[in-house]
């Protein structure tokens, strides 16, 4: 009998043993697929989220994702680099790197005081989803994806109904490989900048003294601007409903006084433009009209 109880208890001991270390190995490999139906909030990297935790369940470290996360507004299937108060766009983020599974979250801040800016409305393809937390619209991804080719989804922004000047996508995305667990996946965090078509920028044009003056008879637009340094100059022209008229590459500045002309097409319509002009990555914009 005594052999018997002793037995029986080892036998028991065995089978708690053996739960628990099933139970151990479940829970590791929940930790690894837990949001493949889509993030929890607050994981893009942006202001006021905290110490950034997609790693505590994604253990590929964090990267650059400037060149992975490739995020872009359009207005009625037209691309463009700003926004009018209040207007619908459609943003599109495609992953140019992909693996077994992939997934991401995004959302979009005031410059000026890193609350939301404008709303994310519905989710424009299958794949997408739009959650509510901490005072933020969030856009994520509704089930992991893989697709064949360059990994993508869209969904709608309402940019703010007041102007509020320069607004940033701050986006996380997760290139996994799919194991059921949190190796050797990859998070990339990116920031991706909007202007707003009604605002001149007024202070960063004073920095670096840019003036710029349109000359109707001559279809040309004269720079003056001041640089530190030697830096590649890029120009951009949209009108009020922030489509892109003209961009074009503007070579290099030069230390001290610069001074460039812009020549425009002959078939550009009467009304009011913003041209946006960078040196290096410092923009300078103002509106000028054409009549």
């Amino acid at each position: 009998m005594k052999y018997l109880v002793i037995f029986l208890f080892c036998i028991g001991a065995y089978v708690m043993f053996s739960i628990q270390s099933a139970h151990g190995k479940l829970e590791s490999y929940n930790a690894g697929v837990l949001y493949s139906s889509g993030a929890p909030a607050g994981k893009t990297g942006a202001p006021g989220e905290g110490a950034f935790s997609c790693t505590e369940c994604h253990a590929g470290g964090i990267n650059d994702g400037t060149n992975q996360n490739i995020l872009t507004v359009y207005d009625g299937g037209i691309e463009v680099s700003g926004y009018i108060p209040g207007e619908i766009y459609t943003v599109s983020l495609v992953l140019v790197d992909e693996n077994v599974k992939e997934g991401f979250q995004a959302t979009v801040l005031d410059n000026n005081n890193n609350e939301m800016a404008g709303t994310f409305l519905t989710s424009g393809s299958v794949g997408t989803q739009i959650v509510s937390s901490l005072g933020r619209d969030y856009a994520t991804h509704k089930s992991a994806s893989s697709n064949a080719g360059n990994v993508s989804w869209d969904w709608e922004w309402q940019a703010p109904a007041i102007e509020a000047g320069q607004v940033t996508f701050y986006v996380a995305s997760n290139i996994a490989n799919g194991n059921g667990t949190a190796s050797g996946d990859a998070i990339f965090l990116s920031q991706h900048v909007i202007y707003s078509v009604l605002s001149s920028d007024v202070d960063v044009l004073d920095v670096n003294q840019f003036k710029a003056s349109y000359h109707g008879e001559s279809q040309t637009i004269h720079i003056e601007f001041n640089s530190l340094s030697v830096e590649s100059m890029y120009t951009k022209i949209v009108d009020l409903s922030g489509k892109q008229v003209f961009a074009s590459s503007m070579g290099t500045s030069e230390i001290g006084s610069n001074k460039t002309k812009i020549q425009l097409s002959e078939n550009l319509r009467k009304g009011m433009y913003v041209l946006q002009f960078f040196v290096g990555n410092k923009p300078m914009s103002t509106k000028f009209r054409v009549d």
